[in-house]
């Protein structure tokens, strides 16, 4: 029931911020755009994502390496990039479902023990999560003023006008966070005396376990250049769409940076459609700062046809990966 309510509260998120981001559109000027972009820009697009899902593939090989029972035998990287897009066809629908699923499909594959492959997961997204925040002060030190006007706009501004309204606000958070601490300290003295929590423990170490596989890993420089390329390619699917619409062609590098951050964080909030509502808000608040000014219904356009486009991919490939992955064992007997 907790995960049904939590997936039902991004849903309606989700729906909420495309409400939010569609309300004020006139539907007949957004279908002109749509007519006016170049489609074509899609075939290099998807070349890069390719390039970018088999490079994480590659990444993520290298941190299941140590792990294999069967030494004599490597960790096939194909069967690591099926399981790999096999989960993010299940995120589409279920946001950190996929993350799970592709440690059983790898498990399945590759004899690796399910507990330690979470960890390699957990490693990963710590990782990207790193580097997530390293574009963020990136861009906010050299887009000092973009940044800025967007932080004020769209957070402080709201922020301040809601704690005005309430002015209790933070006096009723620290209270409850207090009472939250206290809670968790009792609940720790019962919990270390139960069996079932002594399971979760073992668990947690074995995750641990495959944290620790970067330490072992025999070419960390190929794992950060691997991370670089990923990022790039990242990069590279939000710029090639900027020449695809009149709008957009003069956007540059700085806006494609500036983009690439703002999609990450929508992407990153778990809502089902690979964050659906979320990157269509940002990208087109984001779009309509200085220097950009570009309007909002181009603006709109460009993220509903950088997403479209992810998600179509995701479920076209995801969806093969779901019969191989499902029919994986068969076929290798």
């Amino acid at each position: 029931m907790k995960k049904t309510l939590f997936n039902i509260f991004f849903l309606v998120l989700g729906v909420a911020l495309l409400w939010l981001a569609f309300k004020e559109q006139n539907f007949t000027l957004i279908a002109q755009e749509l007519r006016k972009v170049n489609y074509s820009w899609s075939i290099p697009v998807l070349g890069v994502s390719l390039l970018g899902q088999a490079s994480r593939a590659m990444r993520w090989k290298l941190l299941l390496d140590p792990l294999k029972i069967d030494q004599n035998k490597p960790v096939s990287v194909v069967n690591v990039w099926w399981a790999l897009m096999f989960g993010y066809f299940v995120n589409l629908g279920v946001p950190r479902l996929g993350e799970v699923s592709r440690c059983v499909a790898v498990r399945r594959s590759e004899n690796i023990g399910f507990e330690a492959t979470v960890g390699t997961v957990v490693a990963e997204r710590a990782i990207d999560v790193f580097c997530l925040f390293l574009l963020v002060v990136f861009t906010f030190f050299f887009q000092f003023d973009i940044a800025a006007d967007f932080l004020r706009q769209y957070i402080f501004a709201p922020l301040e006008q809601s704690l005005r309204q309430k002015q209790n606000v933070l006096y009723i958070l620290a209270a409850a966070g207090g009472c939250f601490l206290l809670l968790l300290g009792l609940l720790w003295r019962v919990l270390i005396k139960r069996r079932w929590f002594l399971k979760i423990r073992k668990f947690m170490v074995e995750v641990l376990k495959g944290l620790m596989s970067i330490r072992y890993m025999r070419r960390p420089w190929a794992f950060l250049g691997h991370t670089l390329f990923i990022w790039f390619c990242y990069f590279l699917m939000t710029y090639c769409w900027f020449f695809s619409m009149p709008a957009t062609q003069s956007l540059g590098i700085q806006g494609g940076l500036f983009l690439l951050v703002l999609g990450s964080i929508g992407k990153s909030v778990p809502i089902q459609g690979g964050g659906m509502g979320a990157y269509h808000f940002l990208v087109t608040k984001g779009l309509s700062l200085s220097p950009f000014l570009i309007a909002a219904t181009p603006a709109l356009t460009l993220a509903t046809v950088i997403h479209l486009t992810q998600v179509l991919f995701s479920l076209l490939v995801g969806a093969i990966a779901a019969v191989v992955v499902l029919y994986q064992n068969r076929w290798q007997r």
